[in-house]
Parts: C-alpha cells; structure tokens; sequence
C-alpha cells in the first residue's frame, strides 16, 4: 500500500498518507501484545523503510523495547537444521535494519552478538557470512556494513584480551568477507588500536596487509588460527533463492524511494 502512494497525484497522496499514519499508530498499539510472531510481524514491518522516515523512528522504538529478544528469538529458530526459509530471510532482514539503528541499540546489539559467538559460534559465523554474501555486499559501504565491521573489530579485541585464538579465525574470515575495504580498513584500525601486545595477530595483520589475493588471506587464517571448520566454500556454495532474489528487488526499490 505504501509503494503505491507513488502513483497517486498531490492531493490523493496527503490524504493517503494521513490514513497510512493512522494505520502505523493502530500497528504499534500492538506492541504491548507479548506474542512473539506478532513482535516480529511489528519490526520486519518497520524495518522496510528508509531510515531518514517517521515509520524507521517507530522502529527504533521498537528495537530499543524488544529488539534484542526478538533478534535471540530469530536466531535460536534458524540455527535448526530445518529452519524454515521465510523466517531465515526475516532474520536477515531484521537484522539489516537493526544495524541501521542508534547508537545505545548498537550497544545492545554488539553484547548480543559477542553471546551468539560464544554460545554458537561456527553457526553465528555462517549466518554473518550468509548476510554479508547476501545483503551486506550488495551495499558494501553502507550504514550497516559500516556498523557490523565495526561490531567484528570489537569482537577480535575482545577473545584477542582473553587470549581465545580459536574465536579470531572466525571473526577474521568475516572481516575478509567483506567486500568494502573502507570498512574492512575500520575494523583492521581498531584492532591495530587495541592489540600492539598481541604478537600472534599483530604478526597476522602484518602478512595479510601484504597479501593482495583473498583466497591466500583464508589460508593465512587457517596457519594462523587453525580454522578447520569453515572454508570459502561453506558460504560460496549458498545461492540466492527465488525469495531472496524478490528480497532484494524490494529492498533496493524501497532504498531508491
């Protein structure tokens, strides 16, 4: 309903509008229900718009209230090795609108992510490896791209502090998946800030800078952190789906507007 207001002249389009805005305010008096399917059908909603509009206030709103939970929520359900294909692109695309969020959410949603890595972590770095393969790439130098690279820096200083190597392997392969060098560059800086003690990565940094080739940095990875577990192909071999692929288009019709 919303997309169509672009085929309606002026005067039909105030009106429109001011009914839609009625419509959104009825939507968000719902969100004091504790169903969980209704707190998601709310955010992936609000989520689809443009983050300069009224309706993205609205969804930060919503995010700072159960965000978080829903997010958890998400990501319990499509760790399943039966998850069902509807509720992983829902995830995806919260998720998406979540990293475009404020700063006190990103707050939240980096103590989150640090939770899932230590809970999950070979299914926590498939699913950052599918969003990026999927959606992040697609606007490689966006807000949220911008915001995950960051969220991964922190995360390597973090398990870099407790001496955990095991976890880097993970995070640097994501860093690595990146498309963006400007963010990638972000996340190699606050790791550089933060770990001048730590010879092993600051000796990985050292030879990855030198290396041009992408598939030479993953085998760089691997001597270094030994990551036997996950491989280029494990997120090469995804293909976009029919739904993804109808994802996409809306989501890049919806930028554009």
């Amino acid at each position: 309903l919303k997309e169509s207001k672009f085929l309606l002249n002026s005067e039909d389009k105030e009106y429109f509008l001011e009914q839609m805005n009625q419509i959104d305010n009825h939507l968000v008096s719902y969100s004091n229900n504790s169903s969980f399917v209704i707190k998601i059908c709310l955010i992936e909603y609000f989520s689809s718009f443009n983050n300069k509009t009224e309706e993205f206030n609205q969804f930060n709103r919503l995010m700072d209230r159960f965000g978080v939970a829903v997010l958890s929520g998400l990501f319990q359900l499509n760790i399943h090795p039966k998850r069902k294909n509807t509720i992983y692109i829902c995830h995806l695309k919260i998720f998406h609108g979540a990293l475009h969020c404020n700063t006190e959410f990103q707050e939240k949603l980096y103590r989150l992510i640090l939770k899932m890595m230590l809970t999950k972590p070979l299914e926590t770095t498939s699913f950052f490896a599918e969003f990026i393969h999927n959606i992040g790439n697609n606007q490689p130098d966006s807000l949220s791209s911008r915001n995950l690279s960051l969220h991964l820096g922190r995360l390597v200083n973090y398990f870099s502090s407790l001496k955990s190597h095991g976890f880097l392997g993970y995070l640097f392969f994501l860093i690595y998946t990146l498309d963006s060098s400007l963010c990638r560059q972000e996340a190699l800086k606050l790791i550089s800030q933060e770990n001048p003690k730590d010879n092993l990565v600051s000796s990985f940094l050292n030879k990855a800078s030198l290396t041009k080739n992408t598939k030479n940095i993953y085998k760089l990875i691997d001597e270094y952190f030994q990551l036997k577990s996950i491989r280029v192909k494990s997120y090469r071999k995804l293909t976009l789906t029919q739904d993804m692929k109808i994802f996409n288009i809306i989501r890049s019709r919806s930028i554009n507007n």
